[in-house]
């Protein structure tokens, strides 16, 4: 029994041996390196172009902004008036209001078309000053105040209305009156306001730009003065509330018949008394 089991593992070694001697020598050869087994290569296959959106339509080339070099900031040729304002000499005076147009243009009213005058019909009266300035012109709040009205329709006072005879008007109440009255400005025919309404705005700040809105004859600016109530039926004489330059005065008065009714439609030659 013992001798038939070794015979039995004998013959399994011997085979086992053969068989791996078998497998060796089908890979190596006596002498040589060993032999790697070939890859087989897959035929290369074409592959369609894919095309993208950023090849068929290229970027579009950037903005280029050619921007101005700054200039100097604007300044104004704007300066108060020579004698400070209100300015009163006499006790009657009540000069308390600058020019709405700035001192570097001419800014005194236009001498045939004053307050009270009938220029285009004795039924239709002037109730301010007509100061021409060149379209475009700055125009300045005559004094501190808010902004009440700041739109077309002053004259009739409908807002929005643009065929009033006023065009584009800015009004101003004061921050200061006369005599215990409230007092007004009205700016009238702008090309182009620079408030609005409810605004507070200080002498000399610019509330909008000359024009020819409204009935005109060409560009300017009316100036009114209005007392106690901001009206067409409460207005002043402007000229006799703007200070002057220095060394002017304003003279006023009426002239009448003997019996004392005003003389209208008559020239008036005003000259110095001869020594």
């Amino acid at each position: 029994m013992f001798i038939k089991r070794l015979l039995s593992s004998f013959l399994t070694s011997t085979l086992l041996s053969a068989s791996f001697l078998s497998l060796t020598a089908c890979s190596y050869e006596v002498g040589n390196a060993p032999t790697p087994t070939p890859v087989i290569q897959p035929e290369a296959q074409s592959q369609p172009e894919v095309m993208f959106e950023a090849d068929i339509t290229p970027s579009p080339q950037p903005f280029q902004f050619s921007l101005p070099t700054p200039g100097a900031e604007p300044v104004t040729n704007w300066r108060p008036p020579l004698y400070p304002a209100p300015w009163a000499i006499a006790p009657y005076d009540h000069f308390y209001f600058t020019r709405p147009i700035a001192a570097d243009q001419k800014n005194w009213p236009a001498a045939d078309y004053r307050y009270g005058g009938v220029f285009f019909g004795r039924n239709i009266v002037h109730t301010g000053i007509d100061i021409p300035s060149p379209e475009g012109t700055p125009i300045l709040a005559a004094g501190p105040g808010a902004v009440v009205w700041a739109d077309w329709g002053l004259f009739m006072e409908i807002p929005g209305d643009n065929t009033d005879p006023y065009g584009l008007a800015v009004a101003i109440r004061h921050d200061f009156g006369y005599n215990d009255q409230q007092l007004y400005t009205i700016y009238a025919h702008m090309s182009l306001m620079n408030v609005i309404k409810g605004q507070h705005v200080e002498t000399g700040e610019v509330i909008g730009f000359v024009g020819s809105t409204g009935a005109t004859t060409g560009p300017h600016v009316h100036f009114e003065v209005r007392l106690s109530d901001n009206s067409f039926f409460h207005t002043y004489n402007p000229e006799l509330w703007i200070a002057p330059p220095q060394g002017w005065g304003v003279l006023a008065g009426r002239v009448t018949d003997e019996k004392g009714e005003l003389i209208q439609q008559m020239e008036i030659l005003v000259a110095p008394e001869r020594a």
